[in-house]
């Protein structure tokens, strides 16, 4: 496993790519664009690195306060976000990008799982629910499904 926390990937699951020329999915016939947002510096390139490896074009941001400015100045098909992060959490990004659009996914990750931030993740309309580590499969499935739905 990563220091970083995504699990290190085997070699089958580094094989596949959403860049592939059919896009992950129908819907999508370009490269996939997804914003990443963690207050890990250090996670935020591993993630970068491993998701444009696997065919998404990555947008970054460190806080809350920095994602919703990066959000509300680019259209993405998808974001991944930690919940709990200073500048505002996942949850309040999760408000702001549906309150702009509702049907933009967001996949949230968590080092913290717990009742409330799953309960408030579902009753806000996240898609998935990831708990770090992440897998490299679990990650490529859940953003893979989080765009083809």
């Amino acid at each position: 496993m990563c220091k970083s926390g995504l699990a290190e990937p085997d070699a089958e699951q580094l094989s596949g790519s959403v860049g592939d020329a059919d896009g992950p999915c129908a819907a999508v016939s370009r490269r996939p664009s997804i914003g990443v947002v963690d207050d890990d510096s250090a996670l935020v390139q591993v993630y970068r690195r491993f998701l444009e490896a696997h065919g998404y074009a990555v947008d970054t941001a460190q806080d809350g306060q920095s994602a919703l400015r990066l959000i509300r100045g680019k259209q993405f098909d998808v974001v991944l976000t930690d919940i709990n992060m200073p500048g505002g959490g996942g949850i309040e990004i999760l408000k702001t990008v549906h309150a702009q659009d509702r049907e933009l996914p967001v996949v949230f990750m968590t080092g913290h799982p717990g009742f409330d931030n799953a309960h408030a993740a579902v009753e806000f309309g996240a898609v998935k629910y990831l708990v770090k580590p992440i897998s490299a499969a679990d990650l490529l499935k859940a953003l893979a499904d989080a765009i083809c739905e």
